[in-house]
């Protein structure tokens, strides 16, 4: 029981359903009990809760505007994308219910909510988080896969990163057409995408990533529980496509999953092997196996291998005939090239003589064309002789 001498403030907490929740139910802050409900009762719209509870001081000072309230009654067990998870906040939570609040860093006002003031109570902690995206953009993706295992809630990825979340499931029959639709509905978060360098939001940035080939694919998210999970990745071996505005929503295109790509493959190898004429390629094989079987067993076979063994000796004696023959022939050469070597090499008495007649007979051709060009001058020279040498 709350009595009035002790200190602390009451809130109200709205919520869709009360749960496991009851009068006497803790409230606790990170874990540990700062307060209990008191009271609860039909809001005064019909459709919803009003939880009143108690936070003792100091603890009051706690919440805070940005303070967001969850269920933490009983033991919480989800199934998804994401695998299985177990979580409770405490054995007497477990047992009586209770209320978990919490602050997030950066969402502080340094001053206290005043007296009963309302705060909404989430189902659990996970909606809590999904609540803070407040901007939402749907689009529609027609798979032509078994969607088994894909369920409201599963988380839309791209690049591994969560950015959405899928809404809705159905199946559709075109009679007109003779085809069925699996339409899914995704919701597109673009606050859990932060954009730098000074770009802003485009309406239109769906449709430019979808021209370089953005697609959607399922693609399993756990193994364990067989959920899956819409991945948006780019695929540029895709045919050309475009974002399509012929229904409620937008519709990206979509892919084959991993898996269904692999089993049309193969199928499609298998249709491959189906379509070759088996029976004739065995028996030609067959038929190529007898012939050479006898082929090699023939006696005109084994006579040919004999002659063309006997040849390969006989070529191995008229090789090494020869090797005895150009044996002393190019010894002789050798010795020819030394001579002659020794006859007009760098070195050699011949080749200084012949330096030495070269010379003098230069030294004769000189003489010779300094007297004929004497001559040519002084011609009278051959009668009276040359002037100067009279006397001898």
């Amino acid at each position: 029981m709350i009595t009035s001498n002790i200190a602390g403030r009451h809130y109200v907490l709205r919520a869709t359903s009360l749960g496991s929740v009851s009068r006497g139910s803790p409230v606790y802050f990170r874990g540990i009990e700062v307060g209990q409900v008191v009271d609860y009762a039909l809001a005064d719209d019909d459709q919803s809760l009003d939880i009143k509870v108690f936070i003792r001081a100091p603890h009051d000072q706690l919440v805070q505007a940005g303070s967001r309230f969850w269920n933490a009654s009983g033991f919480q067990v989800s199934v998804s994308a994401e695998g299985v998870r177990f979580g409770t906040e405490s054995v007497q939570s477990l047992l009586a219910g209770g209320i978990a609040f919490d602050t997030p860093t950066g969402a502080e006002q340094g001053e206290s909510s005043p007296e009963n003031t309302v705060f909404a109570l989430h189902d659990s902690f996970e909606s809590v988080t999904e609540a803070g995206f407040t901007e939402k953009i749907p689009y529609t993706i027609y798979f032509e896969d078994s969607v088994r295992g894909l369920n409201p809630n599963a988380p839309v990825e791209f690049r591994g990163m969560r950015v959405g979340t899928v809404k809705d499931v159905k199946l559709q029959i075109d009679v007109a057409k003779e085809r069925i639709l699996i339409p899914v509905t995704i919701e597109i978060e673009p606050e859990r995408i932060t954009l730098i360098g000074g770009a802003e939001r485009d309406p239109d940035t769906m449709a430019a990533m979808v021209k370089r080939g953005l697609r959607a694919q399922l693609q399993s998210g756990n193994l364990l529980t067989g959920q899956l999970l819409v991945d948006l990745g780019f695929h540029p071996k895709a045919p050309p496509a475009e974002l399509l505005h012929d229904g409620a929503y937008p519709v990206i295109p979509s892919v084959p999953s991993e898996l269904e790509a692999l089993t049309a493959s193969v199928n499609g190898v298998l249709t491959e092997l189906a379509a070759l004429p088996l029976g004739e390629l065995v028996q030609d094989l067959r038929t190529t196996i007898q012939s050479l079987e006898r082929l090699t067993s023939s006696p005109k076979a084994t006579e040919t291998l004999e002659a063309l063994s006997a040849s390969a000796t006989a070529l191995q004696t008229v090789m090494a005939n020869l090797d005895q023959q150009l044996g002393p022939l190019m010894s002789q050469a050798r010795g020819t090239l030394a001579s002659a070597e020794a006859i007009v090499g760098p070195e050699s008495a011949v080749r200084y003589d012949l330096n030495a007649m070269l010379k003098e007979l230069t030294g004769a051709a000189r003489s010779i064309r300094v007297f004929a060009d004497y001559l040519e001058r002084h011609p009278e020279a051959l009668l009276r002789g040359k002037p100067g040498f009279a006397s001898q």
